[in-house]
């Protein structure tokens, strides 16, 4: 299988196993990384959802006491 690492192309079969298991590891942190980015855009977006349901829950001043004041 080729790969790209520094901008060049290897061929993984020419690795050797410390090298194929380092090549695997970090194929598997790319991948996390990946997920992550996805799980904090999810975050991101409930937190503004929530925020905004929780806006329209809030007591609403009256106008009376505001212009009182």
């Amino acid at each position: 299988m080729n790969f790209k690492f520094d901008d060049k192309d290897y061929d993984s079969d020419k690795l050797s196993d410390n090298g194929k298991l380092y090549l695997a590891k970090l194929q598997q942190c790319q991948a996390k990384q990946q997920q992550l980015n996805l799980d904090i855009a999810d975050v991101n977006i409930l937190h503004t959802h929530y925020a905004n349901l929780l806006k329209a829950e809030l007591p609403k001043e009256d106008k009376a006491k505001k212009e009182s004041k």
